[in-house]
């Protein structure tokens, strides 16, 4: 089949193009096929409601301009040097949209934070940024998709709901494949919800435990307890979690004659508040269980290249989530955790903005800063933040129209190819461009 849409193709023709790349959540399933018809997808087979949405879901087909300077139809090189002079000149620049492009755009908008000693956004949301404050206190037990599917016969999903959030995820991974070691799919799985609601998940599950409302780290810290063989009492345990230490005890039983067991967790669905601290004491839980058994912990992280982003400012700065480049050398910015934070503060005098849409997706006090300073927006369609920017650029369309490398949420590395045709140049390419006139200046 073919792997890419040719632009000499009759516009007739219509193709199937297997193994297409889904963005729609964290799975990032690889196995869709479509159906592609005047260079635009009409239909898909195995992708999930929500995946079929996304990639029916077309970009309008208008002639733009490459480039505008203060809404004026301007070429790629003069809009290049209108951004390049407005990095020089600001003095805390913000860069932002990362998640949403590849690992090598990725890479270049590092390097311009860098050499305009700005600020960069490293993470997808204030949750993901929690989550990995929790993981990197503790450490993490972890293992790819391709491990849980040959081999874990218990799965723990602690207080999230894949079946609606991840919704191929048991399909492919955790629940239903034949693997190595669970030649009978489904049948050598015992499927165990840990939540305080029963949902869609719960529904499905062999074994359903409900506790109280936001209990999670007072739930993970009594079965450290008992792990532990800690006394506890249980009118007090009852007390706290909602559970009786019974079940709670039942239930580590159940932990310790797994063969190869994983709890699955979904940062995004607790308070934010909890995050952190819910994830380091899950994960003190799954080390413990390695004392005794095989368990490993897998987050079900956010679409598009989140993970991406996380991975690609770590290696570059030695830092994640928000990074600081105003010192000498790059520090993390615990203060600034989202792009929302950073605007809200006016800490920033210029911007960069990557396939986001911050004056459509946040509150009009938040993002009004952006109209006091220069702003650069590279988007493949028209939006608020690109309609109003200093400088907009369009670019081909992320997930649809590019090449080159993408992170699933268990940190395997995908190769994307484009399935449709595009004019406008990529990401990657305005921002290595970009990159080179701010490095060149200060070489």
């Amino acid at each position: 089949m073919e792997s890419a849409i040719d632009p000499t193709t009759e516009p007739s023709t219509t193709l199937e193009i297997a193994d297409v790349i889904c963005m729609r959540c964290g799975c990032l399933c690889d196995d869709v096929i479509l159906q592609i018809h005047d260079s635009k997808a009409v239909a898909t087979k195995k992708a999930c409601t929500k995946g079929s949405k996304w990639f029916l879901a077309a970009i309008p087909p208008v002639e733009e301009p490459i480039c505008t300077i203060q809404g004026k139809p301007a070429t790629l090189e003069e809009g290049l040097d209108t951004a390049a002079a407005i990095l020089r000149t600001a003095k805390r620049p913000l860069i932002d949209g990362l998640s949403h492009t590849t690992v090598e755009a990725q890479q270049h908008a590092v390097t311009i934070a860098q050499a305009a000693k700005g600020v960069v956004v490293g993470t997808a949301s204030a949750f993901q940024n929690r989550h990995s404050k929790g993981a990197r206190a503790v450490g993490a037990v972890s293992a790819t998709w391709g491990e849980l599917r040959n081999r874990a016969d218990i799965v723990i999903v602690w207080n999230s709901d894949p079946l609606s959030t991840h919704p191929r995820h048991f399909e492919r991974y955790s629940l239903e494949p034949a693997g190595r070691f669970v030649p009978n799919g489904r049948a050598d799985r015992t499927l165990i919800a840990l939540g305080d609601e029963k949902n869609s998940t719960s529904s499905i599950a062999d074994y359903v435990v409900t506790f109280s409302k936001n209990r999670d780290f007072e739930v993970a810290t009594v079965l450290n307890a008992l792990l532990k063989q800690i006394p506890l009492d249980a009118d007090q345990v009852l007390r706290t979690t909602g559970i009786t230490l019974d079940t709670l005890v039942e239930l580590i039983a159940t932990m310790k004659r797994a063969k190869y067991g994983v709890i699955l967790h979904d940062p995004s669905a607790h308070r934010l508040s909890d995050i952190e601290h819910v994830t380091r004491a899950i994960l003190e839980l799954v080390t413990q269980l390695n004392n005794v058994t095989c368990f490993c912990y897998s987050p079900l992280g956010e679409g598009e290249n989140s993970a991406g982003a996380e991975q690609v400012v770590a290696w570059k700065t030695a830092h994640t989530g928000t990074v600081d480049f105003t010192a000498e050398n790059p520090q993390s910015s615990p203060y600034e955790e989202t792009t929302e934070e950073i605007l809200r503060e006016r800490s920033v005098d210029a911007a960069l903005l990557i396939n986001t849409d911050p004056l459509a997706d946040l509150e009009p006090k938040v993002w009004q800063w952006l109209g006091y300073v220069p702003t650069i927006s590279i988007s493949p369609s028209t939006t608020a933040t690109s309609e109003s920017a200093t400088v907009a650029f369009r670019s081909s369309e992320f997930g649809r129209s590019v090449s080159g490398t993408i992170f699933r949420s268990d940190g395997v590395a995908l190769p994307l190819r484009p399935v449709e045709s595009s004019s406008y140049p990529s990401d990657e390419e305005i921002l290595a461009k970009l990159s080179a006139k701010l490095t060149k200046r200060e070489g």
